[in-house]
């Protein structure tokens, strides 16, 4: 269950990373305010449940997470948690709670997150994100995408 919560983890705050909104994006969902998020990340379980991951936008580093997750439970061979992700970037930070799921037999994962707090320039946030990951139980390491759409203040 450690490294599912990890996993996790990192995967919620790579998703926090925004991504350019796109030009004519006039989808249900439209904001002015609001941006789509595409991110990757790498990252280490650092002690059960305890992660630490470097996120990327277009191959650009952009911040770092941190997470703690605590288990919900056990069906099978797939592990459920919760817990909070913090993103750190020279911007702020976005902090999102998180539940997931990780597949103790394959190392796969998916965590989510409709509640997200920011500070710095992510002051008054809110969102959505979804991580999908797997990691490597030999050595604890993961790799995770990160999506979602997330929306800042009117100013």
């Amino acid at each position: 269950m450690k490294r599912l919560t990890l996993a996790v983890l990192v995967a919620v705050l790579v998703a926090l990373v925004p991504a350019p909104a796109q030009a004519g994006d006039k989808g249900p969902h439209s904001h002015p305010n609001c941006q789509r998020v595409h991110a990757s990340g790498v990252g280490q379980e650092i002690a059960p449940g305890q992660t630490v991951a470097t996120i990327f936008v277009d191959g650009v580093e952009v911040g770092t997470t941190a997470a703690s997750f605590t288990p919900t439970g056990m069906e099978g061979t797939v592990a459920s948690f919760a817990g909070p992700l913090t993103f750190t970037s020279d911007l702020g930070t976005i902090v999102a709670q998180t539940t997931g799921t990780l597949d103790t037999a394959t190392g796969d994962f998916v965590a989510r997150s409709r509640d997200l707090t920011g500070t710095g320039d992510y002051s008054g946030i809110t969102g959505r994100i979804k991580i999908r990951g797997t990691e490597d139980f030999t050595d604890l390491s993961f790799t995770e995408r990160i999506s979602g759409r997330v929306c800042f203040p009117k100013n």
